[in-house]
């Protein structure tokens, strides 16, 4: 696993975020600012 990833529960289900599939996020980027994005719409 690479060190670009986060992992979270969000109703009960397991996230897992990584930085590398999607280029404009930075690890900067918040939680908040990636649930609101339309990558996971």
């Amino acid at each position: 696993m690479k060190g670009n990833v986060i992992r979270f529960l969000l109703n009960e289900k397991l996230i897992e975020l990584d930085f590398s599939l999607f280029p404009e996020l930075k690890p900067t980027t918040t939680v908040l600012n990636y649930l609101r994005s339309p990558a996971i719409s």
